[in-house]
């Protein structure tokens, strides 16, 4: 890390959030590695500098005037930690993306990617949406997960859409391969980044296959 700004970079990267206070003072959430608490202590006043620019920081609206305040974080900040934490996601069979829990290995991370989604009014939808990104990672394997979130990405800059729309995969629409998603995530002899499956998996992903070319 040779400056602030790489400094600040990779800490949002990892899910951190950091943000100017009173009396000079920099407050990270969630609680910090002593390694980025002493970085962050060696670069504070360059670090105060560029989060005081930031237009989140900017003066309150007069009285009367209200305005909506700017997210902390941006949407590549978010697609980011949301890439990073789908390498894991896609293997692990302890984290349970749809609730918001993670398993020891990735709480940290996770739990950065639920302060990001805060930032967001339409945090609910895009969490939704990657969701669905999991999912397909779970099926096709990690680079198909990244095509998707990629995808989504461009589609909500090509649209300049503020909340995100139907989920690009669209499982909701798609029984069998929701049949098969249901099954693999419990059966103990079904491994989808390995082509590995019991006799009914091995059916399911058939049907689901066949279902996603129609």
């Amino acid at each position: 890390m040779n400056t602030a700004h790489d400094l600040l970079q990779q800490a949002r990267a990892a899910g951190y959030i950091l943000t100017p206070k009173d009396g000079g003072l920099i407050n990270i959430r969630p609680r910090p590695t002593d390694e980025l608490r002493e970085a962050v202590k060696a670069h504070k006043a360059e670090l105060l500098a560029l989060l005081s620019a930031s237009p989140a920081n900017d003066p309150a609206p007069s009285r009367g005037e209200v305005q909506p305040r700017p997210p902390l974080v941006s949407l590549e900040d978010l697609h980011q930690i949301q890439r990073h934490l789908l390498r894991h996601l896609t293997d692990c069979r302890d984290c349970a993306i749809e609730e918001h829990l993670y398993c020891h290995q990735a709480e940290r991370t996770g739990s950065g990617y639920v302060a990001y989604l805060t930032e967001f009014p339409d945090a609910e939808q895009r969490h939704a949406d990657y969701v669905a990104v999991v999912i397909q990672a779970r099926i096709r394997g990690l680079q198909a997960g990244f095509t998707a979130l990629d995808a989504l990405a461009h589609q909500r800059e090509e649209t300049g859409r503020e909340t995100a729309g139907r989920p690009v995969y669209g499982i909701d629409a798609r029984p069998t391969e929701l049949a098969f998603v249901n099954h693999f995530t419990g059966c103990t002899f079904c491994y989808p980044r390995s082509g590995k499956y019991c006799e009914e998996g091995r059916e399911l992903h058939r049907l689901a296959m066949m279902e996603t070319l129609q």
